[in-house]
């Protein structure tokens, strides 16, 4: 699987020890990882950049999100540009994993309201590092399997289906996947 990995360039004096642990584990799962921007590259340094510069990283970025089938990010530290890269990687349609240290203070409560069915806010520990990747990585090969089917609902089918999502704080579309489930078990498919 090739990742794309993310996270806050200030936030490294914090956290550094962490992206460089996640990095590690997916190599470990035989991930094919980019995140050298990550290590490389520091907030004073960005600030420095002239238009041509932050131009061309720009392309690279969307290149490298293209090139990614899911995006990684460690969110423990708050950083508008990590976001913009998550928002990003939602556009292209591509999953994302926003991980956060289990530490008290770092739950990243802008990233709660986060609504997407391809994005997942995790916490995580240096001790269970390796098998939050490893399973949340297998839930997303899962789910690249499944299939898109399109169906046309009247207005009012749309407008329960919103307000149940409003309520249960669940995908629209998940609450009609749980129906057919409940259907399914129910027949003995």
């Amino acid at each position: 699987m090739k990742i794309y990995f993310t996270a806050s360039l200030t936030g490294k004096k914090l956290y550094e020890e962490n992206y460089r642990r996640i990095v590690s584990c997916l190599k470990d799962l035989n991930c094919k990882v980019f995140a050298e921007h990550v290590f490389r590259g520091s907030g004073e340094g960005i600030r420095k950049e002239n238009r041509k510069e932050r131009m061309v990283y720009h392309r690279l970025l969307n290149r490298n999100i293209k090139w990614c089938d899911v995006a990684i990010a460690e969110v423990s530290y708050p950083s508008t540009s990590v976001g913009y890269e998550i928002s990003l990687v939602l556009k292209k349609g591509k999953p994302v994993i926003a991980l956060y240290s289990e530490k008290e203070g770092d739950y990243p409560p802008i990233l709660q309201a986060l609504r997407e069915e391809k994005a997942m806010l995790v916490s995580y520990s240096l001790g269970n590092l390796k098998d939050i990747l490893q399973d949340n990585i297998s839930f997303i090969k899962t789910k690249a399997l499944e299939k898109r089917f399109t169906m046309l609902l009247s207005p009012k089918i749309t407008d329960f289906l919103s307000k149940i999502s409003r309520q249960e704080k669940i995908p629209r579309s998940e609450y009609i996947r749980d129906l057919i489930r409940k259907d399914m078990k129910k027949r003995k498919f």
